[in-house]
């Protein structure tokens, strides 16, 4: 395995030698001035198979995470909710489902004293 950094020492490239001369398997990263990775892109030898686009709020917090096709397509898209006062993730939701994926309920020390 090869893996390229730039200079703030972020992964840029990570490249998998097969062997056998299968095609390798390479993703490459892309990020923001802030340091989120902002893309990730695979590929099968030279081979686009596809990307996933990532978003953050302005406390540089993941917001929305959505995976492409080869061709462009979307596949699939996951959003986050964060808890305004705390910081902590509050719930994820996928594209074409009106449940949340997960959803999170958090307990001060104090109210966890109180169910015991």
């Amino acid at each position: 395995c090869d893996i390229t950094r730039d200079e703030n020492g972020n992964e840029t490239r990570r490249t998998f030698h097969f062997a056998d001369g299968s095609p390798d398997l390479v993703t490459e990263f892309e990020y923001d001035g802030n340091g989120n990775n902002t893309k990730i892109t695979s590929y099968t030898g030279d081979i686009c198979t596809g990307w996933h686009e990532l978003t953050y709020d302005d406390d540089n917090r993941k917001s929305s995470d959505t995976q492409y096709s080869a061709d462009g397509t979307e596949e699939c898209a996951w959003r986050y909710t964060y808890d305004k006062k705390s910081g902590e993730i509050l719930q994820v939701d996928v594209t074409g489902s009106d449940m949340p994926l997960y959803q999170y309920e958090y307990l001060r020390l104090s109210e966890y004293r109180k169910q015991k």
